[in-house]
């Protein structure tokens, strides 16, 4: 599982932190509570769950998504012009 601490805005929720505990998501939510309250601002805080496994994509070198990029413009130019 994967957690999600957001804070409502104007246009909507913000993204604040991942967590993989829900434990943690909620003692940020908590801490965010209190520090909002000693400011006396009066902001909301969340958490979401999202199911199953989240897995981010692999990195990869900058140098190969530039050449996987030159590759395919290769390819449309040699499809348009049937090389």
């Amino acid at each position: 599982m994967q957690y999600i601490v957001v804070e409502k805005r104007i246009d909507g929720w913000n993204e604040i932190m991942t967590c993989s505990e829900e434990i943690d998501a909620k003692r940020m939510v908590e801490g965010l509570y209190q520090e909002s309250k000693m400011r006396n601002e009066n902001r909301e805080f969340k958490y979401i769950e999202l199911p199953g496994k989240v897995e981010l994509p692999k990195e990869r070198n900058p140098k190969e998504i530039v050449a996987e990029q030159m590759q395919k413009k290769i390819e449309k130019m040699n499809h348009i012009f049937k090389i």
